[in-house]
Formats: C-alpha cells, sequence, structure tokens
C-alpha cells in the first residue's frame, strides 16, 4: 500500500529513487538526512528521522526487498534539527510481512531537489523467527494437586530475559505471572490446581530497544490428569489366602469377593508390592478394604506405604490399624518411584487386611 500525496514531479523522482545506477547518479543537490533510527518489532517498526538541514520539506522512506510501499513525512518548518517519527505494521495502515529489509531514505527540498540515498537495515519479527524460540529448562515438584515448586535453569541464551507462568489458583481464578531472570534464582512455590493446565514460556527481547517482547511456544508444566498408575500393574505379594492373590488388588474391581488380596495368616510380616512400569511422581494412594461385598475395615493389623527411592524403602504413611476401609493419604510432595507396597510388620496380629484395590495416584 503506499501513501498517496506525491506530485507528479515528486512520484518521477521516486520512481527513479530504486536500486540501480541511478541511485548515486549526479545532481542531487539536497544534503542527507542526518540519521534513522530504527526500533524493530513483532509485524512493525518504529523508524525515526533526524533531519539538520534547514532546506528539506519532506523525507520519504522504503525498502527493500518489497520496494511497494512509500511513508512520507512532513518536516516541520522550524528550528532545526527535526526528528520525526513513522510506524508501520500491525496497527497501522502499512502492514509488512516478517522480515530483513534494507530501509532508505531520501530528502526532498524545494522544486527538484533531493538527497542521495540515506541506507540502513530494518528487521520485522514474525512467527518463523519465533518459532525457533526455546524454553529454558524446569524441574516441577508437585505437593499433591494443589501446589508446585518450579527450579528453573538459566537462561536459553543472552536475549532470554524472564519467563510467563499461566496458572489456574486453588479457588479456580486463572493467575499469570511475569518474572525477570533476577526472580528465578531460587525455585518458585506455586499454590495452584494442578488438574488444570499450567504453563510457562521464556520471554526474549531479540534485540536492544527492540519494540515487543516475543515469547516461546508455551510448555505444559501441570495440568495433567490424576492417574492411578498401578491399575493392572505386575503385584505380588510375600503371600496369599487361598486364591486372593496380589494381582486381585490392581485389577480395577471393588466389591467383589473374588478380587481381593487376602494376607495368608494373621501375625508375622507381609507386603503387597506393586511394580508400576515406569518412573512416576507419585502424589497420594488410597485402599479400599472390606469383605461380604462391603467396605469394612479391621482394627488389626497395622500396615505401611512405601515407595522405593534410592534402592531402598520409604514410608510415605503409616496407619495404626486398617480401621479406615476407604484411607486416602496426599503427601506433602510428590516422590518420583518405581515400586511401591503396602507393608505389614511383624507382630501379634489376630486379623488379616482383606484389600479390595489399591490405587496410587500420579500426575501424567
Amino acid at each position: 500500500m503506499k501513501t498517496i500525496f506525491l506530485t507528479m514531479a515528486a512520484l518521477s523522482l521516486l520512481t527513479a529513487c530504486n536500486d540501480n545506477e541511478e541511485e548515486n547518479a549526479p545532481g542531487y543537490t539536497l544534503p542527507q538526512v542526518d540519521d534513522v533510527r530504527v526500533k524493530n518489532g513483532y509485524l512493525r517498526a518504529e523508524i525515526t528521522v533526524r533531519v539538520g538541514d534547514p532546506a528539506t520539506r519532506r523525507v520519504a522512506l522504503y525498502w527493500f526487498p518489497s520496494n511497494t510501499d512509500t511513508v512520507w513525512l512532513d518536516v516541520p518548518e522550524g528550528a532545526r534539527p527535526q526528528e520525526l517519527t513513522a510506524r508501520i505494521g500491525t496497527g497501522t495502515g502499512q502492514p509488512i510481512d516478517e522480515g530483513d529489509y534494507r530501509l532508505k531514505a531520501v530528502a526532498f527540498g524545494p522544486g527538484a531537489a533531493r538527497s542521495d540515498i540515506f541506507f540502513s537495515q530494518m528487521t520485522v519479527y514474525g512467527e518463523t523467527y519465533a518459532a525457533k524460540l526455546a524454553n529454558r529448562p524446569a524441574e516441577i515438584t508437585t505437593e499433591g494437586t494443589s501446589a508446585m515448586t518450579v527450579a528453573f535453569g538459566a537462561p536459553v541464551d543472552e536475549r532470554e530475559i524472564g519467563v510467563e507462568i499461566a496458572y489456574v489458583q486453588p479457588d479456580g481464578n486463572p493467575r499469570t505471572l511475569v518474572l525477570g531472570n533476577d526472580c528465578l534464582a531460587e525455585p518458585l512455590r506455586l499454590e495452584a490446581d494442578l488438574l488444570q493446565l499450567a504453563t510457562y514460556r521464556s520471554l526474549y527481547l531479540p534485540q536492544a530497544g527492540a519494540l515487543d517482547t516475543l515469547r516461546a511456544a508455551p510448555t505444559k508444566i501441570a495440568g495433567y490428569a490424576n492417574v492411578n498408575v498401578a491399575l493392572n500393574k505386575k503385584a505380588t505379594g510375600s503371600d496369599y489366602f487361598m486364591a486372593f492373590t496380589a494381582d486381585k488388588a490392581v485389577d480395577g474391581t471393588k466389591l467383589v469377593d473374588t478380587s481381593r488380596w487376602v494376607n495368608n495368616v494373621a501375625a508375622g510380616e507381609h507386603w503387597l508390592e506393586i511394580d508400576l512400569g515406569a518412573v512416576y511422581p507419585i502424589n497420594s494412594y488410597q485402599v479400599f478394604m472390606g469383605t461380604n461385598s462391603q467396605y469394612v475395615g479391621t482394627k488389626t493389623p497395622r500396615y505401611e506405604f512405601q515407595a522405593e527411592v534410592d534402592g531402598a524403602w520409604a514410608t510415605l504413611d503409616s496407619r495404626p490399624d486398617a480401621l479406615d476401609p476407604l484411607h486416602k493419604c496426599t503427601f506433602e510432595r510428590s516422590v518420583a518411584t518405581r515400586k511401591v507396597r503396602l507393608y505389614i510388620p511383624d507382630g501379634p496380629w489376630t486379623d488379616k487386611i482383606r484389600l479390595y484395590e489399591i490405587e496410587v495416584y500420579a500426575l501424567i
């Protein structure tokens, strides 16, 4: 699109002002503009021209390779130097595509007086540039499904100036945080509904003085389903009573007496171990105990829920008895593990555990 308010004489002069041998032809009597400065942006640019010569009346700006659009700047009468600013691209009547341009400024004065071309560079950023921006690394630790701690790594390069984090607070309200690099040296704890989408992305200033901060594509840090990762996984037991084997405690069937794990005898040490098949950040577990198609707990035995961490069993929850048939525990922090177990220590127990199902949850 051209800004049309040229006289025929000026139009013929501008048409001759292109990338050919006429650019430096003799006869240009007007001095060049003093300077051209460009602030580059996302599908836009801001161009400032400094004019010192008192005879300059107008300045024409155009850019190669397009050479199809022109911006005219009228120079007010008065003191010199004068600075004139033109904005092109998004939000103006002068759209421009992403790319690198050779910007040209030509001064015009009385009659046919005109200057040599003042050359400058102009970069317009767009989707292609933004698609190459990477997110800095981040390590996420969850606290159940209501909080997380995010430890960010170092910036990708010197253009990166911070991150943007978008998440949903536990009360259901969305929130967006914009944090500079100096705020990311220490891990950041956020109270958030981790069953809702949470993302982060790195922020970039492509060069000093750029008009726009650019953002990398969002990376998901939460918003995964809280999944029972024990379902139908490999389960083994220290022992079992009759046909009530360990695998029946992870088959997804509840309130069916034939689908339970029951330890063999009341006294002694017993365990039911589940191989989750991969390392998961588990955040909670729940047991379903009972008999005669009802959820029924027993006063004994005592049991512990444990996870294998660094080759050793770590107790995440301990119950004095199995009286609560639907006991559920959410951990203070997620625990990365591949194997978990329900452990019954040796003791003078007078009853057995009758376990319909055990569920172990992780955000995946």
